[in-house]
């Protein structure tokens, strides 16, 4: 048989029903397929499936395995290059590209393999990430294969790239049509207001797309000496459009201006998140307290509010998705919080909360980073 690529050759079915029975009465084999929770297949060095676990089997909605068996995954798969040729899955021009086939040819020659695997057909596209090893089995050969069906992270992957870029184009207009405002009236106070609002979105952006690039636990903040006066500015731009006319928002800030290392967009998210979780609390009524306090080697930030929390919601505060809100897409703010002030900033995030003296956010990080600054 005709092939661009991988061999065309092979076995009858009634060979590869052999190869089964033989090879699922291998009790390590068995247990293998049997606890594994998923997608695994087993294929002879013919390319075609002998095996598989039930999770592989209820993906491609199939209940008794013999409706696939010899078949090979583009077939199984129903990918639209399989039927090019007659030989069938790998032997098409376009499969000397496939993860999948190259995947697999590797392992038959005895090495290990992980590649991605996108599969189209007419009603479905599918992206794998395929890991093949050579299995003995018994003294006979096989492939076993471990998929992940990865398609919807590429997709959410993909939107958020195109989200990005968007949205840089928007910024970037916005941000000259500012540049333009500024140069007629560079004394205007709105102005600098909104000038400050616009950075503070420009680097939200940026720091967004950082952390989205970085595999989790990899990202590195941007640390500096920072003065507390330029804290306390951009904090009342950033909550400005919050403070209702019911709140009364007061500030008791340090009466020096110490100079302390950190990344200041992180402080400054932490803080904004506190205080807006605090305007909401009181439901725009109330008073909302932000002070600081510099205790021996460290800072101490602190955002107070009369409303206090109730005891059930205590300890899941600061569990991602939890809220007190019933709205979708909460929960967020208390755990990024915890997550940059923590982890990022090297400090202690936590609160008190009581019906008597209310609840308090605070944050406590030290005025010198260590191996931080030269």
């Amino acid at each position: 048989m005709k092939t661009y690529f991988a061999s065309a050759e092979r076995l009858s079915i009634e060979e590869v029903k052999k190869q089964t029975h033989d090879l699922v009465k291998n009790q390590i084999v068995g247990e293998v397929l049997n606890l594994f929770s998923g997608l695994l297949l087993i294929l002879n060095h013919e390319r075609q499936l002998v095996a598989a676990n039930f999770e592989f089997l209820n993906k491609i909605g199939v209940n008794d395995i013999e409706e696939i068996l010899g078949l090979r995954p583009g077939e199984i798969f129903h990918c639209i290059y399989s039927d090019n040729l007659s030989g069938g899955c790998g032997t098409a021009i376009e499969c000397a590209g496939c993860g999948a086939v190259l995947s697999i040819l590797s392992a038959i020659k005895g090495n290990a393999s992980e590649r991605y695997c996108t599969i189209k057909s007419d009603t479905e596209n599918y992206i794998f990430k395929v890991k093949s090893q050579p299995l003995k089995a018994d003294d006979k050969e096989w492939v076993l294969i471990i998929a992940q069906d990865v398609s919807e992270i590429h997709f959410w992957q993909n939107l958020e790239r195109v989200f990005f870029h968007d949205l840089n184009n928007l910024l970037d207009n916005l941000n000259s049509t500012m540049t333009l405002l500024e140069r007629k009236d560079p004394s205007s106070e709105r102005l600098n207001n909104l000038r400050s609002i616009i950075n503070r979105i420009l680097s939200e952006v940026s720091m967004q797309r950082s952390l989205s690039k970085q595999p989790y636990g990899e990202f590195k903040p941007i640390i500096s000496k920072v003065k507390l006066s330029s804290i306390k500015d951009n904090i009342q731009v950033s909550v400005l459009g919050k403070i209702s006319d019911y709140n009364k928002f007061i500030i008791n800030w340090a009466e020096d201006d110490i100079e302390f290392e950190t990344d200041s967009l992180l402080i400054i998210r932490v803080l904004s998140n506190m205080i807006i979780n605090a305007i909401e609390a009181e439901q725009g009524r109330g008073i909302i307290r932000l002070s600081v306090d510099k205790e021996s080697d460290r800072l101490v930030f602190k955002v107070w509010n009369k409303t206090s929390i109730e005891e059930k919601n205590k300890a899941r505060i600061f569990q991602r998705y939890f809220s007190t809100k019933s709205s979708d897409g909460r929960g967020l703010g208390t755990f990024s919080m915890k997550l940059f002030g923590e982890k990022y900033l090297k400090g202690e995030v936590n609160f008190t909360s009581d019906k008597i003296t209310g609840t308090e956010f605070y944050l406590k990080i030290p005025i010198k980073l260590e191996n931080s600054l030269p």
